[in-house]
């Protein structure tokens, strides 16, 4: 949730606080090289035109430098002993070809490439009316009348067909509120400084989730797979009982339960809003083509953590309805029915292709962005103007956990230069200064200003995901630092939008500050031409 991404020390820590030693001199002298050679090879194999004939001579290019790319490899090699050189280089070829090739074409005869089709049933978690039968992990279902079908519970999950992705979905499910713990949520940020990330994410002891139902033992089989998120996490306290559930209060719509994960960060939201989206589709309780207004009908949004408020609730509310929270039930709570997306990392937002091949991700994504500017009433059908909108990264105040909002990272210290630079050499365009931070700029606003952009210029960061809602005549280029060379989320996304997409890697110099960034203006005027080319006055 560090959504500033900034650093006290020289030590790196990751999320859960495990820290680093720094790198010693020799190590950092091999970065450098590396990063330099990582800046050239991006630059040379992937040129800055964006036209599809130019993507069958990448993979010719490529090759060619396999040799050269081995010696200047060895060079260096020994500073950075058991890291995978062609893994490396191959991860940046990848995103290069993201950007150029054409989408595969849909196969409409194999329906079960994308969309509900795409997941099958992986696992019963709990099975309603259950008798064991030839060992444990078979078992059959009694015959039961359909009313008392309607009352008993069960728990089953699917799994994506090619990938990791799992969600779970259920009837007649019981919530005890004693057996869970988590910070109340929803609060304003001010007013719980200091809170750790621990007490937002909820703990569950046995019987916190109960059914009843016949717990299946291969269940345990499927949490072990997903052992680290907030699935396997309900499935270990999930209790399955012959009793009637003894209920104190029940929701009669479908409940949308989640635990978010970097929930103030506009790239990790995006992504668990597309798996609760899809999630709903795949368990039947709207069909693909449900408007918000159908979909909020239906369902009422659960918010399994106790996270505080951020920019991203506008957005959950206006796509799902007004959020319950988990933190603030109490006693016994039922649920007639009951979706857990999978976690975010695990969803087709933005990988690049699926078993059946990219364009049935590309498919979802568009169904996405189209629902999720339907859901604030923005129009996908208007073009875009001739506006050139360069993103300026802020600081700001994303969690009670932030102890310096006074700087970040990736800041263009030029925004001013770079907007008269285009103004002067491109005056066909019109170039603006967006700070899209959520304590200045409503989300709404945010997509009706990327909406209307012909072109979206930013530093590598979470505001880059909005290339999502842009027209398809319109252009994106992504700054980047060597560092961030190999990860191309973002091109992935925007394959099979129409949005032309390009990541230009930067001087390797601009990181010796790595906080204040000098982009050199004509480069940013020249990659423009590419992306949108002058209108000629003859």
């Amino acid at each position: 949730n560090n959504n500033n991404d900034n650093n006290n020390d020289n030590t790196i820590k990751d999320r859960r606080g495990y820290r680093e030693p720094p790198p010693s001199p020799e190590q950092v002298a091999a970065r450098v090289r590396i990063d330099n050679l990582t800046r050239t090879l991006t630059n040379l194999i992937f040129p800055h035109e964006t036209t599809p004939p130019r993507a069958h001579a990448l993979a010719d290019r490529w090759s060619g430098i396999n040799k050269w790319l081995d010696e200047q490899w060895d060079r260096v090699a020994l500073n950075f002993p058991g890291m995978n050189a062609m893994d490396y280089w191959e991860s940046i070829a990848l995103g290069g070809r993201l950007r150029y090739e054409p989408i595969d074409p849909i196969d409409v005869d194999t329906p079960w490439c994308y969309g509900p089709n795409a997941w099958r049933e992986e696992s019963p978690m709990c099975v309603r009316n259950a008798v064991p039968h030839d060992g444990e992990y078979e078992y059959v279902e009694e015959k039961t009348s359909d009313d008392k079908k309607n009352q008993l519970s069960q728990l089953k999950c699917v799994s994506r067909w090619g990938g990791e992705a799992t969600l779970c979905y259920g009837q007649n499910l019981l919530f005890n509120a004693s057996r869970a713990q988590v910070s109340r949520g929803g609060e304003e940020i001010s007013s719980v400084m200091g809170r750790t990330e621990e007490e937002e994410v909820p703990t569950y002891t046995a019987g916190a989730w109960v059914g009843q139902c016949t717990r299946v033992r291969a269940a345990d089989d499927l949490l072990d797979m997903y052992s680290s998120n907030y699935l396997a996490h309900i499935g270990r306290a999930f209790t399955g009982q012959e009793e009637p559930l003894a209920c104190s209060r029940w929701i009669n719509k479908t409940v949308l339960a989640i635990t978010r994960e970097e929930y103030a960060n506009l790239f990790h939201s995006l992504r668990e809003m597309f798996n609760s989206l899809e999630a709903l589709h795949v368990a039947g309780i709207v069909p693909t083509g449900a408007t918000p207004e159908e979909v909020k009908s239906k369902v009422q949004l659960l918010f399994l953590d106790g996270h505080a408020k951020s920019g991203m609730d506008e957005a959950w509310e206006a796509m799902f309805g007004a959020p319950m929270r988990l933190g603030q039930l109490k006693g016994n709570v039922c649920f007639k029915s009951i979706v857990y997306p999978h976690p975010g990392p695990r969803g087709a937002l933005h990988q690049p292709q699926n078993v059946c091949g990219a364009g049935h991700s590309a498919i979802e994504r568009k169904r996405f962005a189209s629902y999720l500017l339907a859901s604030f009433n923005i129009s996908s059908e208007a073009s875009p103007d001739n506006t050139v909108t360069l993103i300026g990264r802020r600081p700001y105040l994303a969690h009670p956990r932030l102890q310096d909002v006074t700087s970040v990272s990736r800041h263009i210290t030029n925004e001013e230069q770079l907007i008269q630079a285009i103004t002067t050499h491109r005056p066909d365009l019109h170039a603006r200064l967006a700070i899209m931070s959520p304590d200045t700029m409503p989300f709404r606003a945010q997509l009706a200003m990327v909406r209307q952009s012909r072109v979206l210029i930013g530093f590598h960061g979470a505001a880059m995901a909005h290339l999502l809602f842009m027209h398809p005549d319109a252009a994106v280029l992504e700054l980047s630092l060597p560092r961030y060379a190999s990860r191309t989320n973002y091109a992935a996304m925007a394959r099979g939008t129409g949005v032309t997409f390009l990541m230009h890697v930067l001087d390797t110099q601009t990181e010796e500050n790595y906080e204040q960034i000098t982009v050199p203006p004509g480069e940013v005027v020249a990659l423009l031409g590419h992306l949108i080319p002058p209108v000629s006055k003859s």
